[in-house]
């Protein structure tokens, strides 16, 4: 079916057929906008259960020292709480390095292969 334009004759499928693409762009981009809040949400969850996690341990650990430290009897019983403690922070804060480093590697790939990459070549 052709209508006249002010150029001449035009297809009426041609003239409906870009609109249908610019549609299908904006599903695809959708979709994929849609995945990625998925993976952000979900690695959201996953470092809120890490946080509180991390919460208990410290609140845990820091009792633990307090209880030492009122119990000590000399210098040298504060000092190897003190130490102890210290020791025991720095292996927490390994750990809690350790797994930011590891959420970080699984988030960033899924940014790139969710099409960043692409948009940014």
């Amino acid at each position: 079916m052709t209508e006249q334009g002010s150029t001449g004759p035009v297809k009426v499928e041609t003239a409906f057929a870009a609109p249908y693409g610019f549609a299908e762009i904006g599903r695809k981009t959708f979709e994929m906008m849609a995945d990625m809040q998925k993976g952000i949400l979900e690695s959201l969850l996953l470092l809120n259960r890490q946080c509180l996690a991390h919460a208990e341990v410290d609140a845990k650990l820091t009792s633990e020292f307090m209880t030492k430290l009122a119990t000590a009897k000399s210098i040298p019983d504060a000092t190897s709480a003190c130490q102890e403690y210290a020791n025991r922070r720095m292996k927490i804060f390994e750990d809690d390095t350790r797994q930011l480093l590891a959420a970080a590697d699984k988030a960033v790939p899924k940014f790139l292969d969710n099409g960043f990459r692409a948009a940014g070549t």
